[in-house]
């Protein structure tokens, strides 16, 4: 049977996101069907056989509108391997990948992979609502990482019946902790919704503590001014993109993982499981219709603070950082929650199930 993952972009292109898709095209190819994947690039198009995947190809990206790339390569080639489909997982949103949906004439059972609603784009929104309903109307199944997400999504509450919860997981390799006292650690995108500028806000009141910020993204060099501005920045280093490895060494010497993220467009927070694997606890936002705020468990794994208000957030981190036997209760708790809910092997039974169900040929793991 023929599986095609349509996809923004693809490993070795850093994102959760982008993980997602490779574990799941990984789940599917394990599970004996040919697989091919159709993704963005954000550098010249290129096609492959990768090891333990199938067919992966992709597209150089021609233009960007707002944060949706497109390009005629990539919709010509989602249609032509939707012709030949069995399945198609399609990653939601992306605008591209629903258009071949609706276009395509192929006779083939959907899922849709729902990472996150729009929410910053609602100009744009408008017209891309037709295609998404549409997309979500053929679908059998709709993954969502929480419950909470899903029951707080307009787009889904006339599909709710459609969805199946699959948190998602992480194979990230945590080392072991050498935790430097006061270090904050922060990680993703540079971008308005991660709020970052609430955390480098939340400096000003913990002279104690030094943050060093992963990722980059266009809010760079604002977030380095406003560090600049309120006299933190010989406090906060900003390290641009790290790979694992440096990054599993960075969360090694975390004293607290920081997830300050102030919209919906933070479904779920990949960051958060990772630091989890890592044994660090966290302090994330306290965000209404998120799946961050089930996964932090207030009190147990770490704390939540008020969303976008930075002198909470510090409040919440001096909490942990003054008082070393419960930031070390926390650490174990935030590692065991990832042992017992979000390795890889969890996702996979789960998902593995759902591939069974639409393919029932399918072996199991």
């Amino acid at each position: 049977m023929k599986w095609v993952e349509l996809t923004k972009f693809f490993p070795p292109e850093p994102g959760g996101i982008e993980r997602v898709s490779l574990t799941t095209a990984r789940l599917a190819h394990a599970s004996g069907l040919d697989v091919s994947v159709v993704a963005f690039s954000a550098g010249e198009s290129s096609f492959a056989l990768e090891a333990g995947v199938g067919d992966v190809r992709r597209w150089k990206t021609q233009v960007k509108v707002a944060s949706a790339p497109l390009s005629v390569g990539y919709l010509r080639d989602a249609l032509r391997m939707l012709s030949v489909a069995d399945i198609v997982h399609v990653h939601m949103p992306n605008p591209l990948a629903a258009l071949a949906v609706c276009l395509s004439r192929g006779r083939f059972r959907t899922i849709v992979h729902w990472h996150s609603d729009v929410v910053a784009q609602r100009r744009l929104y408008v017209g891309y609502r037709p295609l998404e309903t549409r997309v979500l109307r053929r679908a059998e199944r709709i993954v969502v990482t929480s419950d909470a997400y899903a029951d707080a999504s307009l787009p889904l509450r006339q599909w709710r019946s459609k969805c199946v919860t699959i948190p998602l997981s992480t194979d990230f390799a945590a080392g072991p902790a050498v935790t430097v006292p006061g270090r904050l650690v922060a990680c993703g995108r540079l971008v308005p919704y991660k709020g970052f500028d609430v955390m480098v806000r939340a400096m000003a009141e913990l002279p104690e503590c030094e943050l060093h910020l992963c990722g980059r993204g266009p809010q760079m060099d604002s977030l380095q001014e406003l560090a600049n501005r309120i006299g933190v920045q010989d406090r906060v280093r900003f390290l641009g993109f790290v790979d694992d490895v440096m990054l599993a060494r960075t969360l090694a010497s975390a004293d607290v993982f920081c997830m300050p993220s102030v919209t919906r467009a933070e479904a779920f927070g990949v960051s958060v499981i990772e630091a989890f694997a890592a044994g660090v606890p966290v302090v994330s936002s306290a965000l209404d219709g998120s799946g961050l705020a089930t996964i932090n468990r207030h009190g147990l794994t770490g704390l939540q603070f008020e969303t976008g208000n930075h002198v909470d957030l510090a409040r919440a981190i001096s909490e942990i950082v003054s008082d070393r036997q419960r930031r070390d209760s926390m650490a174990a708790a935030a590692r065991t929650e990832f042992s017992s809910c979000y390795n890889e092997d969890a996702y996979g039974e789960r998902f593995g199930a759902l591939i069974r169900a639409l393919a029932p040929e399918a072996p199991s793991r």
